[in-house]
Order: structure tokens, then C-alpha cells, then sequence
């Protein structure tokens, strides 16, 4: 009796045993599933740009912008044109850095 008590509960325990394995196993798979899609995501996040490189990038666009802006209004200005404004300017005691400072150069050139 005590043996077949014994087998019973031998029997029992590797059921239980087996049930956990099992679930183990399908724990780990899930677990590996998990790092793959992480590991991607990871490989992912590499390639695209922090927002601080975002907004450096749209920065040196912008500036990049009114540089161009720039050197097209000082090519179509007329040199003469600017010495006459300047001498013009000293004659009346003003200062030609000052207001081109505080002024748009698209609104200094005529």
C-alpha cells in the first residue's frame, strides 16, 4: 500500500514537473521573442535622429536659407548705389553700421 501510495505521489510530482517545464519553456520562447523585437527596435532607433540632431538639422537649414537670401540680394545690389546711400548717411551724422545692424539687409538694399 505505502509503495503504491509512494507511486502515486512520484507520479504526481512529474506531472507537475513536466507541466512546469513546459511553461518554462514557453516563458523563455517569449522572453527570446522579446529581445528580438527590442534588439530591432533598438537597431531601429540607431537610424533615425534624436530630437536635438532634428532640431540642429533644421537650424543649419534655416540659417543655410538666409544665407542664401543674402548672397542673391548682395549680387543683384548696385555697389554704386550703397557708396551713395552710405555718403549720404555720414552727411547726415548718421551711422551706416547701426541702422544695417537694426535694419533686414533685404530692406537696406534698393
Amino acid at each position: 500500500v505505502l509503495r503504491a501510495v509512494a507511486e502515486d505521489r512520484l507520479a504526481q510530482q512529474a506531472e507537475r514537473h513536466s507541466q512546469e517545464v513546459q511553461e518554462l519553456g514557453r516563458e523563455l520562447e517569449e522572453a527570446r521573442d522579446r529581445i528580438a523585437q527590442l534588439e530591432a527596435e533598438r537597431r531601429e532607433s540607431r537610424k533615425q535622429p534624436s530630437e536635438g540632431e532634428l532640431r540642429w538639422q533644421r537650424e543649419a537649414l534655416r540659417l543655410r536659407d538666409e544665407l542664401m537670401e543674402t548672397r542673391r540680394a548682395w549680387r543683384s545690389s548696385d555697389t554704386r548705389g550703397l557708396i551713395k546711400r552710405d555718403k549720404e548717411l555720414r552727411r547726415l551724422g548718421l551711422d551706416a553700421r547701426a541702422i544695417e545692424d537694426q535694419a533686414r539687409k533685404s530692406d537696406l538694399i534698393e
